[in-house]
């Protein structure tokens, strides 16, 4: 019996293994395609960079900031696309890892994923039409990453709960 559990073991892992080797794959093709098809991507990122400088987000406390954070919507608009398209796709990641029964912690792993990445979508959406400004985003940023974690939590339970 034991032989068969660990079994069940070792083809999870190998299972877990390979959709991570498809989630990394997308990722790399969608990086490639949004970078083909996005017109001087390269020296919209470069100038991006070059543009951050340490700014008074609170008294006394700096932090990295673009000096002029409205011109640099090639940016924003090629990472909201990113965001859009890897949190998409997290749903057949996770339609994947019920398939394959994958344990409980890589499907709410994955739904905790989907939240993150459209989340930030959102927020780089609320920077690219200049609703909010550059310290806006990065409080949005950390928003979407707390909720990340408790979706995890929450779907973990809730997957245990129901014997998924």
């Amino acid at each position: 019996m034991q032989e068969k559990a660990d079994s069940m073991t070792l083809k999870s892992k190998w299972v877990s293994q390979k959709i991570g080797f498809i989630s990394f794959g997308f990722f790399l093709i969608l990086v490639g395609l949004i970078w083909l098809n996005t017109p001087d991507l390269k020296d919209a990122v470069v100038a991006f960079f070059e543009d951050f400088h340490l700014e008074e987000a609170f008294q006394d406390i700096y932090l990295p900031a673009p000096r002029s954070e409205w011109n640099h919507k090639v940016v924003y608009s090629a990472f909201q696309q990113f965001c859009v398209g890897y949190g998409l796709f997290q749903i057949l990641i996770l339609v994947l890892r019920f398939v394959f029964r994958s344990s409980i912690s890589d499907k709410a792993g994955t739904v905790s994923s989907f939240v993150f990445w459209l989340g930030l979508a959102f927020f780089v959406g609320l920077l690219l039409t200049e609703a909010v400004g550059w310290f806006a985003f990065l409080a949005g940023f950390i928003v979407v990453a707390g909720l990340s974690l408790v979706v995890r939590s929450v779907a973990h339970i809730l997957l245990h709960t129901l014997h998924m």
